[in-house]
Parts: C-alpha cells; sequence; structure tokens
C-alpha cells in the first residue's frame, strides 16, 4: 500500500474500481479527494454524514474549496439530531439540500466515486469503494443530478424544524405497491376529516381488497370521523353500505332503507362521473394531504395493474383546488338528487291529475251517449251531443298527451339501443288504422340502401319511438280526406358531424301546413284548426332532445299536403 491511499497525483493511472479497508486509510482516501476537487464537488450521505463532515479533519477543507471556488453541493436528510452540523456547514459555503429519508453515501469529484460504508451511528468509516472508471463516475453523476432535483433547499427544512412551518412538497410515485401503502396509511393517520372521490365502481372495489374501507370504518368509530365518499354504485357497494348503516343519497333514487337513527358518519353518494370525465382517484385526509392517481386499467380488481402514476401533497394550493373540486361534485349530486325528486313529485301530480280527468270525463261520456241514445230523432240534440262527446274525447287525449310530454322532457338522459325501424313503423300504422276505421290508408314504402339489408335498418332509440311515427302518422290522417294516401322513404344519410343517420321522410297527400304554422309547429302548445297542438312537441322531444337526431317539416310539391322529415342516427 503506497503512503497515500489515492495516487491522484498520476493522470496516467489506470482505470480501476477497489476496496479500500482501514480507518486511516478510509480517512486519507476521503480528505484527498475532497481537496483534489477543482471545479465541482458533489456529497450525498444518510442522516449521519454531517457529522463526520464536521469533524475538525474534514471541516477545514471546506473553507479551502469556497476560496478555490469549488462548487460544493452536498445532500442528506436533515434532523433535530444534526442541524448544528448542517447549518455549520451552510457557514462554510456548501450548497446543502435536504431529501426525506436519504440513505446510502458517495462522493464525486471529476474524476473519482468514492462510496464510504457509513452507518447511521456515524462511526469512523473504517471501508470505501473507490472506483475512478469514466462510466461510474458518469452514472453517479447522473444519479446525484436526479436526488438534487428532488431534495429541496436546506434552508426550508431548517425553518420547518425551527418553527414548526410544514414545507409544502409534492411528491411523485409510479410504484402502485407503493400508492397503496400510503393510501391506507393516509387513511390510518387521518385525524377528523376524508374525503374520496371513486372514479368508478371498480376503483372502489380496488380500495376495499387493500383494506381502506375497513380501514375507513374502523376510523370513523374510534375517532369520530367524518367520511365523505363520492362513486358510482353497484348492488355489491350499496348491501355493504347498508350492511354498516351509510347513509347512501343515489342521483337516481332515493335510498329508505336506512334507520337515520342508526346511521354512521361516512356518507355515500352516487355519482357519474362520466360527466366530469375524471379517470382519477382523489383522497383528502384532514384538508391537509392529499392523494390523487391516475387509472391505468379498470378492467382488473389487482390495484398493481390497475393503477398509473400518482400526486402526493401537503401544499396548501393543491389541496384547496382539490378540496374545491370535491364540493362542487357533491353539491352538484345533492342538486340533482332534489332535482331528481322534485320531478318524482310532478310525475305524480301529474299522474293524478290525468287520471282524475279520465276519471271525470269518463262519467261525462256516459252521460253525453245516454243523452244521445234516447234523443236521437232530435237533430238539433244530436249534434249538440256529437260536439260534447268530442270535447270530452279531446279534454282526455290532451291530458294523456301532456302527461306523456311532460315525462318525455322530465327523464332527461335516456339509455339508448338498437330498435327496428320497420318494426316501429308498422305498429305506429297499425295503432293509427285501429284509430281511425272510417278512413282508408293506403301506404308506399320506399327503401334506399347499400349497406344494410331492410330488414336489418335499426336506429338509436328506445321504447318510445314508435310515438314519433304515430303523432306524425295520425297528423297525416287527421289533414287528409277520406282516402289518406301516405308515401315513406327511408335512405342512408351523413350529417356534417360525420354520424350516420336513416333519414324517414313521411308525405302526405292532404290540406298541407301554412308557413307561419311551419314555423312553430314543433313547440308545445302550439294551435293548428283540429287537435292539442301537443303531438308534434312529442315528436320533437324523442328525435332531438332523447335521441339527438334532427326533425323538420316541407312542403309537398308534388301532390300537396306536407313532409315530415325524421333523422335517426344508426344503431
Amino acid at each position: 500500500m503506497p503512503s497515500s491511499a489515492l495516487d491522484t497525483t498520476t493522470s496516467t493511472r489506470p482505470e480501476e474500481t477497489r476496496v479500500i479497508r482501514g480507518e486511516k486509510e478510509a480517512t486519507t482516501a476521503i480528505l484527498e479527494v475532497l481537496s483534489e476537487a477543482r471545479s465541482h464537488l458533489d456529497v450525498a450521505t444518510n442522516s449521519a454524514g454531517p457529522a463526520i463532515a464536521g469533524l475538525e479533519s474534514y471541516s477545514v477543507i471546506y473553507p479551502e474549496l469556497r476560496r478555490k471556488g469549488v462548487n460544493v453541493r452536498f445532500i442528506t436528510e436533515i434532523t433535530k439530531e444534526n442541524l448544528l452540523f448542517c447549518k455549520q456547514m451552510r457557514n462554510f459555503g456548501v450548497r446543502l439540500r435536504h431529501l426525506n429519508g436519504m440513505c446510502g453515501n458517495f462522493i464525486i469529484n471529476e474524476t473519482v466515486y468514492l462510496a464510504p460504508m457509513l452507518t447511521q451511528q456515524a462511526l469512523p468509516v473504517r471501508q470505501i469503494i473507490y472506483s475512478n472508471m469514466k462510466e461510474i463516475v458518469r452514472q453517479q453523476e447522473f444519479l446525484f443530478e436526479t436526488l438534487w432535483k428532488t431534495a429541496i433547499p436546506a434552508k426550508l427544512r431548517i425553518k420547518e424544524i425551527e418553527e414548526g412551518v410544514r414545507q409544502a412538497r409534492i411528491e411523485v410515485m409510479t410504484d402502485a405497491a407503493e400508492i397503496a401503502n400510503v393510501f391506507l396509511e393516509l387513511v390510518k393517520q387521518a385525524d377528523f376529516e376524508i374525503k374520496i372521490v371513486f372514479p368508478t365502481m371498480t376503483a372502489f372495489h380496488r380500495g376495499e381488497r387493500i383494506g381502506v374501507i375497513d380501514a375507513i370504518e374502523r376510523q370513523a368509530i374510534e375517532k369520530g370521523l367524518d367520511v365523505r365518499i363520492l362513486s358510482p354504485l353497484d348492488d355489491v357497494i350499496l348491501q355493504r353500505a347498508r350492511s354498516y348503516h351509510w347513509p347512501v343519497s343515489l342521483y337516481s333514487d332515493a335510498d329508505s332503507n336506512v334507520d337515520p337513527s342508526q346511521s354512521s358518519r361516512i356518507a355515500l353518494r352516487e355519482i357519474d362521473l362520466t360527466r366530469t370525465e375524471t379517470n382519477v382517484t382523489i383522497v383528502i385526509v384532514d384538508g391537509a394531504k392529499s392523494l390523487v392517481f391516475e387509472l391505468k386499467d379498470d378492467t382488473t380488481i389487482d390495484s398493481e395493474k390497475a393503477t398509473g402514476f400518482a400526486t402526493y401533497s401537503n401544499s396548501r394550493p393543491t389541496i384547496t383546488s382539490y378540496i374545491s373540486f370535491f364540493e362542487k361534485l357533491w353539491h352538484e349530486m345533492d342538486l340533482r338528487e332534489r332535482e331528481e325528486l322534485n320531478r318524482k313529485q310532478s310525475e305524480l301530480h301529474q299522474d293524478i291529475l290525468t287520471q282524475d280527468i279520465r276519471n271525470y270525463n269518463q262519467v261525462a261520456r256516459m252521460g253525453a251517449e245516454l243523452i244521445q241514445e234516447r234523443l236521437s230523432e232530435d237533430r238539433e240534440f244530436e249534434q249538440i251531443t256529437a260536439a260534447l262527446l268530442q270535447a270530452i274525447d279531446g279534454s282526455t287525449e290532451l291530458a294523456s298527451k301532456t302527461q306523456k310530454l311532460g315525462r318525455i322532457i322530465s327523464e332527461g338522459k335516456a339509455k339508448l339501443s338498437g330498435v327496428d325501424l320497420l318494426q316501429s313503423i308498422d305498429r305506429s300504422l297499425l295503432l293509427v288504422r285501429q284509430a281511425n276505421p272510417s278512413k282508408v290508408i293506403i301506404e308506399k314504402r320506399n327503401i334506399i340502401t347499400e349497406s344494410v339489408p331492410p330488414k336489418e335498418i335499426m336506429v338509436l332509440a328506445d321504447d318510445l319511438l314508435d310515438e314519433v311515427f304515430v303523432n306524425i302518422l295520425a297528423n297525416a290522417v287527421k289533414f287528409s280526406w277520406d282516402e289518406v294516401r301516405i308515401d315513406i322513404t327511408i335512405e342512408e344519410c351523413k350529417h356534417l358531424s360525420e354520424k350516420k343517420l336513416w333519414r324517414i321522410s313521411i308525405a302526405d297527400h292532404g290540406k298541407g301546413i301554412s308557413e307561419e304554422q311551419k314555423l312553430a309547429i314543433f313547440e308545445r302548445y302550439t294551435k293548428r284548426k283540429k287537435g292539442t297542438g301537443l303531438g308534434m312537441a312529442i315528436v320533437h322531444a324523442l328525435v332531438v332532445g332523447r335521441y339527438g337526431g334532427e326533425v323538420g317539416v316541407r312542403d309537398n310539391r308534388a301532390s300537396g299536403g306536407a313532409v315530415f322529415d325524421v333523422s335517426l342516427q344508426r344503431a
């Protein structure tokens, strides 16, 4: 062994990696690498490192390096125990940064990498890995730069220790197992409040699988936490919630199965996150810590396969933004729940009113028919009773259509699926023929299609589609003569938005529609010479509002009358 542990004076020394043993030899090697630094020196150590650096043999080097203009950077975990040494190093001109949980020890100058075997007890260093291989030095420089970017300035950490001020930090995590553990630990550490948004039902079940839901239940019982959870719900989630007596709010219904006197401090509210396009789980604890992690694959119950990146933060602005999002979403669900309740009450009142009108009209009709029968020979009374019966039937029809239109509008977004178009038209024609036995209805049909056989034409709709064609066909019959000719043309077309559509044109040869009436025919309560004015409003509410299609009316230039054009999306 030469007198110096390292022969740094020889530029021609061959590249090597070796272990230096012995307290004296190890100390000498560290001092030589420190003192030989020409432009920069990087040191990364565990929390015991500052105490070693504060020893007299080391401390004299840092002022000298500062005098030479060497850029010295030092990364460690700053604690109450090593705070004095860290302050001393800053006074020497060392650029110091703090990194939570920093472990491992290495030193790099321009040409040499050292890895001292240093324990947390700051015992003298007795063994070092030495290397002057360029590739190893380069790799360790890259590692140091990564750690340096992650670490925070020492003055922030020192202020945090001395003044008890918690510094804001945001940590990115990529390991799914670590994310699951942090999620569980956050819940266990909560003191008074937890807010959670699950983007899907499967996300809720994954939380259940890793023990989060059980931990929430225990914390709510033991600490009296207030817990609010927003999540799409399925029967399994509802069953669990009810078994624990969680109050549950459903935007589609009211949960009356929970006894308020037995309910816990955990509130579960159903949400439809397809409206917000959220694809992350959001966890907020005590209004001070947050964990947000993205959904990578929702088809699996395995958290490690389903979870993408995550960010943990105790930054007040960041957490405030998450709290604001949560509260707005919670409030929106509250408004939707109230809206649903109001809608149901309105439907109930409408049903009661409609039924009462029908009952009263039934009594009035029976009386009018009796009068008509007894005074059948009196021509004047026969006309009066006929008008009376027509008015009663009109009143009943108005009540039915009002009820139907109100229900269509109040239902909002419907669940649509493929409906056989030709079968719907056939059913509608049959109903209209049955309702008008005194008229001869002649229908001519023309189907123009290249990609789909006529019997397989499907449109995106639901079981109310027949109402569209019944109202249009009934309108054609009502405003035509005794012989009613109806031409129905079905053809493929494409919307400007590239949506594929089926256009159904229903042409009659009747009295036609004035330009003034065309402008308002699809508005509610539009009056024509006959009818309630609600039939076309129902058509518009279904085709445009419910099915996302189009409807219009134009003149039948070939032979008079009107043409109704209905465009529906292909299923």
